[in-house]
């Protein structure tokens, strides 16, 4: 696990997490950054699976709608931090 990790020249992932061949780019938005713009430089720089940890559901409510194709393809998922618990054991028990 990595943290602060230079995705382009501009934005660092919070977090990229590697189990080859897997690689998880996490991105953790408190809502005090863009962070619609944040998901779009991560997820047009890298075909990594995306988990962006939301501090609470309005932010999620803005997200949604903007990023509905990435979380239907399953590039991304958007989590608030109360469901953290839940997506963890989904995730490690397939």
């Amino acid at each position: 696990m990595s943290y602060e990790v230079a995705i382009t020249e501009s934005h660092a992932a919070d977090i990229v997490a590697t189990k080859d061949p897997q690689r998880i780019i996490v991105e953790i938005e408190t809502g005090k950054s863009d962070a619609a713009n944040n998901l779009r430089k991560v997820l047009d720089a890298s075909t990594s699976q995306v988990v962006s940890l939301l501090i609470n559901e309005v932010l999620l409510k803005n997200l949604e709608a903007e990023f509905a194709a990435y979380v239907a393809l399953g590039r991304l998922n958007l989590i608030v931090s109360s469901d953290l618990t839940n997506f963890w054991l989904k995730l490690t028990n397939p």
